[in-house]
């Protein structure tokens, strides 16, 4: 499942905004939807039916330039996203008016390795930052999935149990890593040093949470029970790695 992220290209060369397209894509590693128009006037036009996520803009075009489109856009109070210029060159005054207006950058059409660079980067941000929920909401969707789990086990576990692989969970996801053998341990510290945990504390977290993940696999199956035996670390990591997946969809279906 992909988030929709809409970039708006505002560009009277459809050569020019073919080839910005390209760029991006080529280096970008998230799937991003396109829309380009060769005038001011249709950028406001799309802007007011459908403000994108991100927006590319050119200064010199026929009708309205790129900096009498923003100036409109300020005096209809539209909120936008964060504007790149791309142009072929701009004056002393014009850069400026631009970043008054908020624009985050002014680039030349021949964008230099290090421009483009700074570009990715900013898009990347841009796309992650549009996942962000609040944590309320980050927690429900994380309960959506931990929740179930509690059907699998015995009386002997406790939702207070199934609530420590959410807050796993929770930092995972926050911290864009994957629970595995390697690190595991750093994962632990990160908990020990942020609550201020004795190392007993801590260990008696990870058997419990480690104990959960066993018998929600093996559910009483001896076979299983062997294999976990002999597999629990890409067990553990699956485990995690499912319930991540899964939330991740859920904010991406709550963020778009």
């Amino acid at each position: 499942m992909v988030k929709d992220f809409n970039i708006l290209i505002i560009e009277d060369e459809i050569r020019l905004a073919e080839n910005l397209k390209r760029t991006v894509t080529e280096n970008l590693k998230y799937n991003v939807n396109f829309d380009i128009v060769t005038s001011g006037e249709e950028g406001l036009k799309r802007i007011i039916d459908k403000m994108p996520d991100f927006i590319f803009l050119n200064q010199d075009m026929p009708g309205i330039t790129g900096l009498e489109m923003l100036e409109r856009c300020k005096s209809l109070n539209l909120k936008l996203p964060t504007v790149i210029v791309v142009t072929g060159g701009v004056s002393t005054r014009e850069k400026n008016r631009f970043l008054q207006l908020g624009v985050k950058s002014v680039l030349d059409r021949l964008m230099t390795e290090g421009a483009i660079d700074f570009l990715i980067d900013l898009l990347e941000w841009e796309y992650e930052k549009s996942l962000n929920i609040p944590d309320e909401e980050m927690i429900k969707l994380i309960e959506k999935q931990t929740r179930p789990i509690l059907k699998n086990l015995d009386r002997s576990k406790t939702p207070y149990q199934v609530s420590l692989i959410g807050f796993i969970l929770k930092y995972l996801i926050e911290q864009k890593l994957e629970y595995s053998k390697e690190n595991k341990t750093a994962i632990y510290e990160y908990f020990r040093g942020k609550d201020n945990l004795e190392e007993k504390t801590i260990k008696e977290i990870q058997t419990s949470i480690e104990s959960v993940i066993e018998e929600n696999y093996t559910q009483g199956n001896p076979i299983k029970k062997l294999n976990y035996g002999i597999n629990k670390d890409e067990i553990q990591e699956k485990f995690f790695h499912i319930l991540k997946e899964n939330v991740i969809k859920d904010i991406i279906a709550e963020s778009n």
